[in-house]
């Protein structure tokens, strides 16, 4: 009887320290998408607990291949997930035991990720040119009575030829060529993250965005075209990592404003809400690119009906 006892006591232990691995393994969901050809101790422990939810009998390896795959979407199929062998924010918290409230949803976040202004009849123009002149007469040779720079927004009073008449710092009244200003303009402020768009002279809307990852990745600064004919939906993002391994991520909305660099908006289904803040981009932030919400990425994509101008600041 006692060696009975003793054999019931060991296989309730084995039993709960099982189950508290089981519990104790989480996997990282703020990373990329893992999918096949990943790698890295992230894939390490999805292969964990997949074995151990899906009896797969994978190897631990940390390489993401046909098997990792497939027993993904058995997991998915089991789960009444989107069955496509990726694990994306929604399967990564499922993983885990946890609610997703991804940004991947695209009802999510819809009371914060976009802030709109009240709109006035006031018109403004953001500077697209660095170190400008401000004259006091509408001609080259007029007196210069000051300097605006990059990403600087005006007030414009009036227009005269190829000059706006406008009303600058300190309220100086003075003249500034209407080519250097953009009634038309989307500004990335670097330090404040954040994306402000100004329609037809209005500062119509605002958004937290995540920049390049400060000092080895940065977003450039500088003035620059997004053109409406490079938008493009459902996009697969492809590169390589810092680390030589690569990485493919899908988005709903591609908006390139440096095409020859690969740089531009987009959606990032594998952000959380979180993360939109003043200092993710200081160490965990985009190849380049401007990081987005959905909802604010589709808002943006949506009102791009012309050519805009691009100022990206610090």
């Amino acid at each position: 009887m006692k060696k009975l006892v003793k054999i019931f006591i060991l296989f309730i232990s084995i039993y709960f320290i099982g189950s508290l691995n089981i519990n104790a393994l989480t996997l990282n969901c703020n990373g990329s998408l893992l999918k096949k050809g990943s790698r890295g101790e992230r894939v390490k422990v999805l292969q964990e607990m997949l074995n151990q939810k899906e009896n797969c009998g994978l190897a631990t390896d940390g390489i993401f291949g046909n098997n990792t795959k497939s027993c993904v979407m058995n997991y998915q199929s089991h789960n009444n997930l989107k069955v496509d062998g990726i694990v994306g924010w929604e399967t990564c918290n499922k993983l885990n035991g946890t609610k997703s409230s991804s940004s991947n949803s695209k009802s999510s976040n819809k009371s914060t990720a976009i802030k709109t202004f009240k709109r006035t009849n006031t018109v403004k123009g953001v500077v697209i040119a660095t170190d400008t002149n401000i004259r006091k007469a509408p001609s080259t040779s007029a007196k210069k009575i000051g300097k605006t720079s990059l990403g600087k927004v005006v007030t414009i009073l009036g227009q005269e030829y190829d000059w706006y008449r406008i009303k600058g710092a300190n309220n100086k009244i003075g003249y500034i060529r209407a080519d250097l200003v953009s009634k038309n303009c989307i500004i990335v402020d670097i330090s404040d993250q954040k994306l402000i768009v100004y329609t037809d002279g209005v500062k119509d809307w605002t958004t937290n965005v995540i920049t390049g990852n400060r000092g080895n990745h940065d977003t450039p600064i500088g003035s620059y075209v997004l053109r409406k004919t490079n938008l493009a939906k459902d996009r697969v993002l492809k590169g390589k990592n810092d680390n030589g391994t690569s990485y493919s991520s899908p988005v709903d909305y591609w908006m390139p404003f440096i095409t020859e660099r690969g740089i531009g908006f987009h959606d990032a289904s594998w952000r959380k809400s979180y993360q939109y803040n003043t200092s993710t981009y200081q160490g965990s932030g985009s190849h380049g690119c401007v990081n987005m919400q959905h909802e604010a990425a589709e808002k943006l994509f949506n009102g791009i009906t012309r050519d805009v101008n691009v100022v990206v600041r610090k």
